[in-house]
């Protein structure tokens, strides 16, 4: 029997991924679709872009995003704390933190990580490919 997964390490400083958490936690199984939203408007979150916007602007962005998907504004910015400069404020950040702590207490440290049997292997790659994957599989 073999075990193998991946963990993504999480950032939880990351505004587009406090808003799937928020959008998921606001109304449960809509973090797949907020993570939709932003891919399709992910030029809109390049560096440029957002580089001199403040935590709370960039989260009114993102809570114009979550309304497309029936997120309640004043509810999403509440949940992230962005109707306030103080970041305890934002419910997201407790979870995120643990889905980190997880990851990181399991040796992953980038994103992706992966485990076969439960030990990270390094040599595995992100671009790997089926032929990749049978060469490391099929001798165990």
């Amino acid at each position: 029997h073999v075990m193998a997964y991946c963990l993504f390490v999480l950032r939880p400083w990351s505004s587009t991924l406090q808003a799937i958490f928020a959008a998921d936690a606001i109304k449960q199984g809509s973090g797949l679709s907020m993570l939709r939203v932003i891919y399709e408007h992910q030029d809109d979150f390049s560096d440029a872009k957002v580089n001199n916007m403040s935590r709370i602007q960039l989260h009114a962005v993102l809570a114009s995003l979550a309304s497309t998907i029936e997120i309640d504004t004043a509810a999403y910015l509440d949940y992230v704390g962005a109707t306030s400069d103080e970041t305890s404020k934002n419910k997201t950040m407790q979870e995120m933190k643990f889905a980190t702590k997880y990851a990181r207490q399991r040796s992953a440290h980038v994103s992706p990580t992966y485990f076969l049997n439960g030990l990270p292997k390094d040599s595995i790659s992100s671009g790997w490919g089926l032929e990749e994957w049978q060469e490391l599989l099929q001798p165990l």
